[in-house]
């Protein structure tokens, strides 16, 4: 999923930059990730540093799964305002401290996401809607990867940050 989002959204005329979060072995749990959510904090004010260098006045992070709980623990945890939206797809947790966020953001799941995503839709619903410009799809049919749905959530996507942003004028750093 993540190579074809980006590259999808690149086609739709963003300008994208893959950040490598930290990973751990094959047999680490979720839990096992919290001590590493300090490095991938760090890994998105770099990336953000580097495109507001660039001359990007507009950017969003667009991140999948665990990578979106570690955008989270970066926006709850910054006073940079670089960051100006953020789509997060198939989080795993539930949203910490989302009354700090005070960016749109966009909550993406598939209608057969794994359940963890799916029990905390209403919650996450509830927290973002307090926030001007954001929303909640569920993507009908689609599974944690969307696999064959890389045309509909790269739409969704876009469609989102086409509202947020003037197209052309934007980036988006992708969590990986």
């Amino acid at each position: 999923m993540y190579g074809a989002l980006r590259t999808k959204i690149a086609e739709a005329g963003y300008t994208t930059l893959a950040i490598q979060l930290p990973v751990l072995g094959g047999g680490a749990k979720i839990g096992d990730y919290i001590p590493t959510y300090v490095d991938a904090r760090e890994r998105f004010q770099i990336a953000a540093d580097f495109l507001k260098t660039k001359g990007y006045k507009n950017i969003a992070i667009v991140s999948h799964s665990l990578g979106a709980t570690m955008a989270n623990q970066y926006l709850i945890n910054t006073d940079d305002k670089t960051v100006k939206a953020w789509v997060f797809i198939g989080i795993i947790n539930g949203l910490e401290e989302m009354f700090r966020i005070k960016i749109p953001v966009l909550d993406v799941f598939g209608s057969k996401d794994w359940e963890i995503t799916q029990v905390g839709a209403y919650e996450r619903k509830k927290q973002i809607m307090k926030i001007k410009g954001s929303d909640q799809i569920v993507v009908p049919d689609a599974l944690h990867f969307f696999e064959g749905r890389e045309d509909d959530l790269t739409r969704i996507v876009t469609t989102f940050l086409d509202q947020v942003f003037h197209k052309g004028d934007a980036a988006a750093a992708t969590g990986r």
